[in-house]
């Protein structure tokens, strides 16, 4: 018998039954929890599979918004859908192909589950047309050609310039002045007036009995004060004039 204060012969480990169960409890928790894992892996697995394969899920249609001088079927067409599952469908692919027409600011691609693809179109404004002769093309305030064709718009009659290919420019300060002066014919006088453009010159109005010089956009309204000053002169004085060139402000001109 061991004396008082000594410490004891330490004896061998028990493992108690309370123990093994515990441990045992553990084990088939982290074995069924890794079975779980394996079959949502399996499941989502086959549930993608599924999804991105079947026919329900094709990209049957496009609802395209906000166009109006490009045609929606044409918009359509360029998106080359022709079936692909909406889960295949890369929108920021599709609206880059969308903003590369001219007549296109943005575009915005939204897939749906139904099978629908919904296009929101922001298009480049028209503000002139730009007729050749041979051709009528859509222009916007940088002188950008958005496509061909002609509303009622102001027209910069430009003979003999050439054919204009869509995304390609003309002159934008030719632009302008259409732009701006255009709507104003009947206020100076010209209602029957064409505006023109020269490579050499720049643009002019032209009416039966009348031609302005107006030449480039620089100082523009000063350039249509110019003309409003001379032809209120002409018309109170009741002078005859055929032509009216305010192309220089220093030395404007009437004969």
């Amino acid at each position: 018998m061991p004396r008082l204060g000594r410490p004891t012969k330490a004896g061998p480990n028990v493992i108690r039954p309370s123990a093994r169960r515990g441990s045992r409890k553990i084990w088939s928790l982290w074995l069924l929890g890794k079975l779980l894992a394996l079959a949502l892996l399996v499941g989502s697995g086959w549930a993608i599979e599924r999804m991105t394969t079947a026919s329900e899920f094709e990209a049957a249609n496009a609802v395209i918004a906000g166009g109006e001088l490009v045609p929606a079927e044409e918009l359509a067409e360029s998106l080359g859908l022709g079936g692909k599952n909406v889960f295949w469908v890369r929108a920021r692919h599709l609206a880059a192909l969308l903003e590369a027409h001219p007549a296109i600011q943005s575009a915005t691609v939204r897939p749906s589950l139904t099978g629908t693809i919904y296009v929101d179109i922001r298009e480049r404004t028209a503000v002139a047309v730009w007729d050749s002769g041979a051709q009528q093309v859509l222009v916007d305030a940088d002188g950008v050609a958005l496509r061909e064709g002609s509303r009622g718009l102001p027209t910069i009659y430009a003979a003999g310039s050439g054919r204009v290919l869509e995304g390609g420019r003309v002159d934008q300060s030719a632009v302008r002045i259409a732009a701006q002066v255009g709507p104003e014919l009947d206020g100076l006088g010209l209602s029957d007036g064409k505006m023109m453009y020269e490579a050499g010159s720049g643009m002019s109005i032209v009416s039966p009995n009348l031609r302005v010089l107006l030449g480039a956009a620089d100082q523009l309204d000063a350039k249509i004060a110019a003309y409003r000053t001379i032809r209120g002169y002409l018309d109170d004085t009741r002078t005859p004039a055929q032509l009216v060139d305010v192309r220089s402000l220093d030395r404007p001109y009437f004969r």
